[in-house]
């Protein structure tokens, strides 16, 4: 058994003996969420690493909108910033790209 199952056992064994339903259900939910936090975490640990294995050269001169670009999947993605928007933005340095290679 790992740390977090013995954890969440050690959390059922105290639910079922003492607990209320209503309290029962408001931890199993609380339980639920925390379960799907961590599974998410491994997730970005892993892309994260990924990533960090490939050792990306950063050019602070090609700007921050080329540089987001090139973390895709990483970086916060929101109502104010957009992947597609930081794409359209750091279109010069795709192109100048295509025609160097």
């Amino acid at each position: 058994m790992n740390r977090s199952a013995i954890k969440n056992f050690a959390i059922w064994a105290r639910l079922d003996n003492t607990t209320s339903s209503s309290a029962k259900k408001t931890a199993t939910r609380r339980l639920k969420e925390l379960q799907e936090q961590q599974l998410e975490l491994r997730e970005y640990q892993a892309k994260l690493q990924t990533l960090a294995d490939t050792r990306i050269k950063l050019d602070l001169d090609d700007g921050v909108a080329y540089d987001y670009t090139r973390f895709k999947g990483l970086v916060y993605e929101g109502s104010d910033l957009k992947m597609a928007d930081l794409e359209k933005a750091s279109q010069w340095k795709l192109e100048l790209l295509k025609t160097e290679a």
